[in-house]
């Protein structure tokens, strides 16, 4: 079967002291491949461990139902969000041999493999802080270039969203500074 959704994620799900049993539509290969992050009511992340906090059982059939469940031995408390993804390893496990037979299973798990580790790349890089296209080592212009950021701070504005604009970025600098000092 082909891989028919971009998405690698499920939820966030809101705690609330009793749900332990989250589902998920992505398709994996095993259940150490799922990923699940608790985050604590500071906004804290924490990655948590398979078979001491939680528990996934998959569907029997990734291809045609992909996905499965995370059963949590503890339930997320009222406050905490659970979020849960792939991890699935940058590793090539699949060996076509010479004069072997030819299984087309095996040929469309190799491209499901290799689209979902595509997916998960694009996950980290959809989050991450980029840089303009014209510095030489990314794709996007989200931030001021190396001359303008150079020496100045990180600004955030009132939503938590990085705060950009080129015209009045050493103000911003400024402010934050100042707002840290008087905290």
């Amino acid at each position: 079967m082909t891989i028919s959704s971009e998405t690698r994620t499920a939820g966030p799900f809101s705690g609330n002291g009793s749900t332990t049993a989250f589902p998920f539509t992505f398709k994996v290969f095993s259940t150490s491949d799922v990923v699940v992050v608790l985050t604590d009511t500071d906004g804290v992340e924490d990655t948590l461990t398979l078979t001491t906090d939680y528990t996934v059982s998959l569907n029997a059939d990734q291809d045609t139902s992909p996905g499965g469940t995370v059963t949590m031995l503890t339930a997320p408390a009222t406050g905490e969000l659970l979020t849960l993804t792939s991890a699935v390893g940058n590793l090539q496990p699949i060996e076509i041999t010479n004069q072997g037979g030819f299984y087309p299973n095996v040929i469309n798990k190799a491209f499901d493999r290799a689209t979902i580790q595509i997916q998960q790349l694009l996950n980290k890089i959809n989050r991450s802080i980029k840089i303009p296209l014209s510095d030489g080592t990314s794709i996007t212009t989200e931030l001021p270039t190396a001359t303008l950021r150079a020496n100045k701070a990180l600004v955030f504005d009132a939503d938590g969203n990085i705060d950009v604009s080129a015209d009045d970025y050493e103000d911003q600098a400024a402010n934050a500074a100042a707002s840290a000092a008087a905290a």
